[in-house]
């Protein structure tokens, strides 16, 4: 979910920084959006992927350090600690 949210967030910051830069002209000129956006396309499919790439390898952490933790735990339950109120057993056998 974190993917999806970068990816559209840094969509939409770098239409308001290229806003920003042109003004106007890149709202109004087909042609210059055309050759801005082919002179900016490369960085911002560079950027995507860098962005694709750390997210993908926090996941795979994520994954590993869960198997991890799945076969360090043996499933056993746990022994349920001995009551309080109740006196413990002394073996008396000996006296027989």
């Amino acid at each position: 979910m974190r993917y999806v949210i970068s990816f559209t967030a840094s969509l939409f910051a770098c239409v308001a920084i290229m806003i920003g830069i042109y003004g106007e002209a890149m709202m109004k000129d087909t042609a210059f959006i055309q050759k801005v956006g082919l002179a900016i396309e490369p960085f911002m499919m560079l950027y995507q992927f860098m962005l694709f790439f750390f997210f993908r390898t926090r996941i795979v952490k994520y994954v590993h350090n869960l198997d991890v933790i799945d076969k360090n735990n043996d499933n056993t339950p746990p022994t349920p600690p001995a009551k309080k109120d109740q006196k413990e057993q002394k073996d008396f056998s000996y006296f027989r």
